[in-house]
């Protein structure tokens, strides 16, 4: 898989997920791919499997923030399978709060599409946007 077609495959899943388009983007994975979340505040999880519970997880994060909208994003490529995404995103909450994060992820590709991604998430994002409580009850905690 060459930088372009892997860029092209970031750019769709960029689009899907600032749309909260959860189809779209769950055919932009390999059937057994993951979502980490290492920086990610309790009670959420920190690895999501795709297929229902990362559609659960997107539904759960469009009832908090309905619409993203990405920006100054960077594709460093790695090697074939592996490219690294600098980005900003932009949106408002529910509370009508302004959320602004800040995004490194590493993708890794498997046949063309999603195998891995590792979101490495501004915390300061989440906790400026909204109070524990209003996490704890979106989150199921």
């Amino acid at each position: 898989m060459d930088h372009e077609d892997r860029t092209g495959v970031v750019e769709q899943w960029l689009v899907a997920v600032g749309r909260r388009d959860i189809e779209a983007e769950q055919r932009l994975w390999t059937p057994d791919g993951v979502l980490e979340l290492p920086f990610a505040a309790d009670p959420a999880r920190r690895s999501v499997s795709v297929g229902d519970p990362l559609a659960g997880f997107r539904r759960t994060v469009a009832s908090l923030v309905p619409a993203l909208v990405w920006r100054d994003v960077a594709f460093l490529p790695v090697n074939d399978d592996v490219m690294v995404v600098e980005a900003a995103a932009d949106g408002v909450a529910v509370n009508g709060r302004q959320f602004a994060g800040r995004y490194c992820m590493v993708f890794r590709f498997r046949s063309g599409r999603i195998g891995r991604i590792v979101e490495y998430a501004d915390p300061g994002a989440v906790a400026r946007a909204f109070t524990t409580d209003e996490l704890a009850a979106a989150l199921g905690g």
